[in-house]
């Protein structure tokens, strides 16, 4: 059976996506014109690391073919099932902490895309970097790909994270999660710690001066992500599609998904996993709180439910 998981940013999709892996579940993701299905086996689990292969499959429809094609990868790897750390542009709480190591990526030019997206090179690493990236310059999928009809791939993943909606009888037969956040003011202030990743603007990631200069800039973007777990589980109801309500905070992942292999339940608490400590660090941590208190209280939020 599938599990449909409709949580976006700061809804534990990361924490959710190690457990699938380190329990050889598959995920995918479905997005407007490309199912990307990554399946994994692990060959050693001794948390914190594993040894595994990925293979990664991505689904889509060239509008210059008559059936879907599947371009594929496969990758072996030991590494640590996860480490946190953002860019310094847009952690505020400690914005110098850099765990992760960042790969040179090969950007392609206009010209390179549209030679090598081409059904001559669909064998080639390039053509699978191609179309399994999100975004490019112009309107590549646009042009080259129809819009992905999930029931016309291939078996059903363990996972799905959607990007857009599946079709409602799709739907109707996957057991559909909805994350929420019973400790409110920890939302708030994880939302508020990547506000830098999030929002183009002057402050940057200073998120406390954008809230002394302009209080509704920081307000609005929270909206965007405190409320939508509501608006998700309104358009469910409106679908006539059954859903579970999962508390991040209490509900425990085994009993949801009954996978054997656990993980620490703070493990991806971007509060926690960046180790803050020194003074500046604890002062800017109370920012968030400050920030997180006077947003619950404008907005009168008691409850991230229906």
């Amino acid at each position: 059976m599938t599990f449909i998981y409709w949580g976006g940013s700061f809804t534990g999709k990361n924490h959710l996506i190690k457990y699938a892996k380190v329990n050889n579940k598959s995920i995918a993701k479905l997005n407007p014109y490309r199912y990307i299905k990554y399946t994994t086996n692990v060959h050693i689990f001794d948390y914190p690391w594993y040894d595994y292969t990925l293979r990664t499959d991505v689904y889509h429809k060239r509008k210059d073919e008559n059936d879907i094609r599947i371009t594929t990868n496969i990758t072996n790897k030991v590494e640590f099932v996860y480490t946190c750390g953002q860019p310094p542009t847009t952690n505020y709480i400690n914005p110098e902490y850099q765990t992760k190591q960042y790969v040179e990526e090969v950007y392609f030019n206009d010209e390179e895309l549209k030679k090598y997206s081409s059904l001559k090179y669909t064998n080639t690493t390039t053509y699978y970097e191609i179309f399994t990236r999100g975004k490019h310059r112009g309107n590549l999928f646009e042009e080259l790909l129809e819009r992905i009809d999930i029931t016309k791939c291939s078996d059903k993943p363990d996972i799905l994270l959607p990007n857009r909606k599946p079709p409602k009888e799709y739907s109707r037969q996957c057991i559909n999660i909805v994350p929420y956040k019973e400790n409110i003011p920890h939302s708030v202030i994880c939302k508020l710690n990547n506000f830098g990743g999030f929002v183009d603007s002057k402050y940057g990631r200073d998120v406390y001066s954008a809230y002394n200069n302009d209080r509704e800039l920081v307000f609005k973007w929270l909206d965007k992500y405190v409320f939508k777990g509501k608006e998700i589980e309104k358009k469910l109801i409106k679908d006539n599609i059954e859903y579970k309500l999962f508390n991040l905070d209490k509900d425990n992942y085994k009993d949801i998904f009954g996978w054997e292999n656990e993980l620490p339940r703070n493990m991806t608490d971007p509060t926690v996993c960046t180790k803050f400590g020194r003074d500046e660090e604890n002062e800017r941590h109370q920012h968030l709180i400050e920030i997180a208190d006077n947003y619950i209280n404008d907005r009168k939020i008691t409850d991230l439910r229906l």
